[in-house]
């Protein structure tokens, strides 16, 4: 608006510049080309603005979306803990990145979809398999597991391929099969739990049922499931702190299901209620890990 007014006023006051003499004759006019694609616009529009105004990449295949099973948007991902989601995407940009471990390539990229945006982390084995599709601008199928951070949610990608028909029998397939292969570990982390804390056989005075005994227990309660390898070191250091702490409680884990809700497993510790007990876990195992929940009737700390 300030350049039109300029000009405007340089008429008027019978000024010329540069631009005028385009029009003068023996000045040849700007060549014209194909006109550029949507696509193109569109990323243009990004780059320029930092949002997309005119249109969303998304809007032609808004209506498709539902035919991806169990496909999710990015602003329902602040209720989804720890669980593998499937969700269509537009690829906004794409960061590379030199691990210092071992020098493989790696991606941190942002996406996006029609009710917000998400980081989303590759690691250097998912990034070899998928390398080809994380083009800015490129429609995706992201297979991804979700990791609440500060409040605000986080993707490590699992597998990602365009946004096809093809693509989506490919992402539904390796979906299923890796939500069968995490719900096996889980089951195998929680059956091994069970054993090496005595399998709820009341050892040391427990009920042996695997049931609170009445309101005395003390429970630690894990906020996500863990892998294998971490779940074991947990157990290790928990049981370090327990065996300092020994007294008359009963102590039981809960565990959370591969689907929802909680497996609660007596161990064979018992312990006395200290809130020194609750720092010295955390400080163990790492904050945000487990919660440490006390009777409300605390035996002497």
């Amino acid at each position: 608006l300030a350049t039109g007014q300029r000009e405007q006023k340089d008429r008027a006051s019978g000024q010329v510049s540069l631009f005028d003499l385009a029009t003068e004759p023996g000045v040849a006019a700007p060549a014209t080309g194909p006109e550029a694609s949507r696509k193109e616009l569109l990323g243009w529009e990004k780059e320029l603005l930092g949002i997309y105004v005119s249109d969303h990449p998304l809007t032609d295949i808004a209506q498709r979306v539902g035919d991806v099973p169990g496909s999710v948007y990015l602003a329902e991902l602040t209720e989804v803990k720890d669980e593998l989601v499937t969700i269509v995407c537009v690829v906004t940009s794409a960061r590379k990145h030199i691990t210092m471990k071992n020098k493989s390539l790696m991606l941190f990229a942002q996406v996006e979809d029609l009710t917000g945006s998400s980081e989303v982390t590759v690691f250097p084995r998912t990034y070899e398999q998928t390398a080809g599709a994380w083009n800015a601008d490129e429609i995706l199928l992201l297979l991804a597991r979700v990791e609440q951070r500060d409040e605000t949610p986080k993707l490590l990608c699992e597998h990602a391929v365009p946004f096809t028909e093809e693509g989506i029998a490919e992402i539904t397939r390796i979906s299923e099969e890796r939500r069968v292969s995490l719900a096996k570990k889980r089951q195998f982390v929680e059956r091994h739990a069970a054993a090496a804390t005595g399998g709820g056989n009341g050892g040391n005075g427990g009920n042996g049922n695997g049931h609170a005994s009445g309101g005395g227990d003390l429970v630690i309660r894990f906020r996500e499931a863990l892998d294998y390898d971490r779940s074991i070191a947990v157990f290790q250091r928990i049981q370090q702190v327990l065996a300092r702490y020994a007294g008359p409680l009963p102590v039981y884990l809960e565990l959370p299901r591969a689907g929802s809700g909680v497996r609660r497993v007596a161990t064979t510790f018992r312990a006395r209620a200290a809130d020194e007990l609750s720092r010295e876990i955390d400080a163990a195992v790492g904050p945000g890990v487990v919660d440490v929940v006390l009777p409300e009737a605390r035996v002497g700390s």
